[in-house]
């Protein structure tokens, strides 16, 4: 199973710098279970933004055998929507080794 995050930013976005560090921790806790974290600026990638549906920044999206599974748009109660986009992106995977992430990691 091949799990990858895209998170589309752009610099002059308040919300996607509150984001990143939880982002990370997120990222970072999930790494052994093979999952990946690309962050990708809207503005150097307007095409990849379009082909994914983006229209506003921060969105994450979780893909799963590179087929988008679960999206998050804004950062708004970022710390419990990212522990149940995560949650949503590994449920059943057996391969994954870790517990779930709540954010205090």
């Amino acid at each position: 199973m091949f799990v990858e995050v895209l998170a589309f930013v752009q610099p002059s976005c308040p919300a996607c710098h509150q984001l990143r560090g939880l982002l990370d921790q997120a990222a970072a806790h999930y790494a052994q279970c093979g999952s990946v974290l690309k962050y990708i600026d809207v503005s150097q990638q307007p095409l990849l933004a379009d082909t994914f549906g983006v229209t506003q920044t921060p969105t994450i999206i979780g893909t799963k055998n590179w087929q988008p599974l679960t999206r998050m748009v804004g950062a708004e109660n970022a710390q419990q929507r990212l522990a149940a986009f995560y949650a949503q992106l590994f449920q059943g995977a057996a391969s994954c080794p870790v517990g779930a992430w709540r954010g205090d990691v």
